[in-house]
């Protein structure tokens, strides 16, 4: 077979920057929503769920002296207002050595079909268990999304280096005749594909020796993201709980835990997995991405978090492209920059303070100038910069927009330059008119 080199787009990736996103922002508003009733739920069966809890507790009392002990002190506490417990509700002990323990609600009282905790559990764990499918259900789904991604990124590897997915393929000779070469070609790329998306981990690891990838630099975020992919075979195929398959492969540092533990995909987790799993994409098309198009690209995705202020994601993004050997030094220099001001806003600007300072900027532009004074936040010295190269350095839309000057724009500095040049910096107003027709 020919060997061609082929190379990507990777505009893709802005695609699963944004798909993520979506995700994320359905999750939130799902769970929110899910939560704030689960607060009314509470709210609501406040009786039902103490009482649930007394039960509860009864069954973990060695004596029955112990459990009707903590049964008289519950009956003094008060229900609803000034009404106590012990005015409507009465545990039966009498079967207690057996097991056996019975509860009643004076119906004078309250409303028995309103005072119900089994009714009140029922409804709580609905509520409960809706939380878990919607925060199991966004594991699922990025998985899904990296795997569309990854697809990709094989089939790219295995157009680049065919001798290594190739060499035990045998191809029948009547599947050869008629066909077109390219047809074929494209053909037997996919199917191969798609017979090493069965199992992706194996795959990744594939990929890695054969196209030198050094996967194993980025530890961190190479088992972050494993982790990650073994916990959505759980979802799916045992309900969350860890087996002996999950626990054998998970890297050693997420070991304590036992099997027959259900493991929560916690809202933390949830924003942990999304920005994972866009940055183990990242660094696979960072891997791939050779050409000033494609390290144009990456830079594109990685402003734009930059712009959405995913302060960490994009520290990320610009440590990988400010180590891109082919680059010049005044594009090293500008991810530079971007990589220290995703870094000050992660750790604070005292915590790199010196390692900004000690950034050579000498012989360079006066935009890098400027930029150095922005990092460090010398708000009085980029006004003052800004009036001797102002539009020519950086113009209005520039200043109004780049994440370089989000802290500048918070300054009385910036309202004074703006103030200066409100002509550029007025804010239009547009409306609509309507036809009368």
């Amino acid at each position: 077979m020919e060997k061609d080199e082929v190379t990507m787009s990777i505009y893709v990736l802005e695609s699963l920057l944004i798909d993520l996103e979506t995700e994320e922002d359905l999750y939130k508003v799902s769970y929110d929503r899910i939560r704030d009733k689960s607060k009314e739920l509470f709210k609501r069966y406040k009786i039902e769920i103490r009482i649930c809890k007394l039960l509860s507790e009864f069954s973990s009392c060695e004596s029955k002296e112990d459990a009707i002990k903590i049964y008289d002190d519950f009956l003094e506490k008060k229900a609803d207002g000034e009404v106590k417990y012990k005015e409507f509700f009465e545990v039966d002990f009498s079967e207690f050595d057996k097991g056996n323990i019975t509860y009643s609600i004076k119906q004078n009282k309250m409303p028995t079909a309103i005072y119900d905790p089994e009714i009140a559990n029922s409804i709580l764990y609905k509520n409960y268990s809706g939380l878990k499918k919607i925060s199991e259900k966004v594991i699922v789904n990025v998985i899904q999304l990296f795997e569309e991604c990854f697809k990709k990124i094989l089939t790219n590897f295995i157009y680049n280096k065919p001798e290594a997915y190739f060499y035990d393929k045998q191809i029948k000779y009547k599947d050869l005749i008629g066909k077109d070469f390219e047809k074929l070609k494209f053909e037997l790329v996919e199917q191969t594909a798609e017979e090493n998306m069965y199992d992706v981990l194996k795959t990744i690891t594939k990929i890695n020796e054969i196209h030198n990838l050094h996967l194993e630099k980025y530890k961190d975020i190479y088992e972050d993201f494993i982790e990650i992919y073994l916990r959505r075979n759980i979802i799916v195929h045992n309900n969350c709980t860890v087996n002996e398959q999950y626990l054998s492969q998970i890297p050693q540092k997420y070991k304590n835990i036992k099997i027959g533990e259900q493991l929560k995909c916690s809202e933390d987790y949830i924003n942990h997995s999304i920005s994972t799993i866009f940055n183990f994409v990242f660094l696979l098309y960072y891997c791939i991405g050779t050409t000033e198009e494609h390290i144009s690209i990456l830079n594109k995705t990685a402003f734009e978090l930059l712009k959405k202020e995913k302060w960490k994601q994009a520290m990320f993004c610009y440590d990988l492209l400010s180590k891109i050997k082919t680059i010049d030094n005044e594009n090293k220099t500008n991810f530079m920059i971007n990589y220290y001001n995703a870094k000050k806003h992660v750790f604070g600007l005292t915590m790199v303070q010196d390692e900004i300072e000690k950034f050579d900027i000498s012989g360079m532009s006066d935009m890098f100038v400027i930029a150095k004074n922005l990092l460090l936040e010398n708000h009085k010295e980029v006004s003052e910069q800004l009036e001797d190269s102002y539009p020519k350095t950086y113009n209005s839309f520039i200043i109004q927009d780049w994440p370089i000057f989000c802290e500048y724009r918070k300054s009385k500095e910036y309202e004074e330059f703006r103030q200066k040049h409100i002509d550029d910096f007025e804010n239009y107003k547009f409306t609509i008119q309507e036809n009368d027709n």
